[in-house]
């Protein structure tokens, strides 16, 4: 009786220690910088063109939820804007696909699980948005 309540408490320890550490990708993210062709700004940096006095890490919040729903928002020349999803992790989780409006975009999850890339654009057009947990 004893080998089987010492099986069970290791059992549910380790299932506890495989939740916590595999991290997943559901939690927030917060602006870190923004790539435009090829000046980078950062929180604490200015982009005249948006108007801004300076960035700040609301500048864009990313909340991916648990059961596969997500919330943008972001700050930008005064206003605030939320736009609802939906997102999925790839078997490699490695990328993101976020879903907002109907348009899907991919975002790169970084090795260390905290930090997302996503690259939008085309040609001189081109944006790089890294958001950090």
């Amino acid at each position: 009786m004893k080998k089987i309540i010492l099986l069970m408490a290791l059992t549910f320890i380790m299932g506890v220690c495989l939740m916590a550490c595999s991290g997943g990708a559901e939690g927030s993210y917060k602006f870190v910088s923004v790539k435009i062709g090829d000046q980078t700004y950062n929180v604490g940096d200015t982009i005249a063109e948006l108007g801004e006095d300076a960035l700040t890490s609301d500048f864009y919040i990313l909340e991916l939820k648990s059961d596969g729903n997500a919330t943008l928002s972001s700050k930008m020349t005064g206003e605030e804007k939320t736009l609802t999803g939906t997102w999925t992790l790839s078997e490699d989780e490695k990328t993101i696909t976020l879903t907002m409006e109907g348009v899907s975009e991919n975002m790169t999850l970084t090795r260390d699980g905290n930090t997302l890339v996503m690259i939008q654009g085309t040609g001189d057009n081109i944006r790089t948005i890294t958001l950090k947990r």
